[in-house]
């Protein structure tokens, strides 16, 4: 090994087994494995293989995990640039990661690509995948499923996870809220009748709900009018709406949701127009999917 100051206005080099290594120049510039410093420091990887060798490595301590290495870029005071990572000549990838060992369960990575744009990865174990990219035209590419409102987003299949509770914006042009499930019709007629409930399941985007049921009277004499109720979303005042359900009781015609409750009342007609009993409904089947508006 020798170290070398040319003099004057010259360079300090760095030399092991008659190559150069290192060199420091009058200005202070640094540079490794290269004589033609671009920077502050210059690192030139010359073998094309990605090796400790060619890459500034800084480390925490092995016996301790509460020291952990970093780079800080930090501009001064009155800096009227920020500082920065250059990536140059265009076909340079730039890869952020957390290390991986047997302790470690997780390992997630970001990657800059000029041709892929930006990758974001994560595995519970072993090379992670792509789970986020941001494409370089300006588009968003999600591998499963992403949230909003800080909702814990979904293990199963893909698509977008909104909170249990929705949060309403003012924006007229945003989708706040989607929803579905089964619920359960039950009499609200003051009967106490018990339904035969084949399905019953709605759908909520933002604030029109969708509804279906599928269900059969019980046998009843019982002379009270009928009301179906407990639907999952109340029906907005006085957005009352009617639809026109499938039955084998030839005399209904029409059903209505009732504004401001939660209530399907079946009607007869043509004509008449009148609200059936449950006599009238006695072991009939009803049949309807709708949709209302909910506050």
């Amino acid at each position: 090994m020798s170290v070398t100051d040319t003099g004057a206005n010259g360079t300090i080099t760095f030399t092991t087994d008659g190559t150069e290594r290192m060199r420091v120049t009058n200005t202070g510039v640094v540079g490794i494995g290269t004589t033609s410093n671009s920077g502050s420091l210059t690192i030139l990887n010359t073998s094309g293989a990605f090796t400790p060798s060619n890459y500034l490595s800084i480390q925490g301590s092995i016996l301790n995990n509460s020291n952990y290495p970093g780079i800080e870029l930090k501009g001064g005071t009155l800096a009227t640039t920020y500082p920065q990572i250059a990536l140059g000549n265009g076909g340079l990838n730039l890869v952020l990661k957390n290390g991986f060992s047997s302790s470690i369960t997780g390992e997630t990575s970001i990657l800059l690509s000029p041709t892929g744009g930006i990758i974001f990865s994560a595995s519970t174990l072993g090379s992670p995948s792509a789970v986020l990219t941001v494409l370089n035209q300006g588009t968003v590419q999600a591998a499963t499923t992403i949230s909003v409102g800080n909702a814990t987003p979904s293990l199963s299949g893909a698509g977008i996870t909104f909170p249990a509770t929705q949060s309403a914006s003012t924006n007229a042009n945003t989708l706040d809220d989607y929803e579905e499930g089964t619920w359960n019709p039950t009499d609200g007629s003051g009967a106490g009748l018990t339904f035969n409930i084949l399905a019953a399941t709605y759908t909520k985007i933002g604030r029109a709900v969708t509804v279906i049921i599928d269900m059969q009277y019980p046998i009843t004499a019982n002379g009270l009018d009928t009301v179906i109720t407990n639907l999952p979303f109340t029906v907005l005042n006085p957005a009352s709406c009617a639809m026109t359900p499938m039955t084998d009781a030839a005399s209904i015609q029409f059903a209505f949701f009732v504004g401001n409750q939660n209530n399907i009342r079946l009607y007869t007609g043509p004509g008449a127009f009148l609200r059936t009993t449950n006599a009238g409904m006695s072991n009939k089947f009803v049949y309807l999917m709708a949709t209302y508006v909910t506050s």
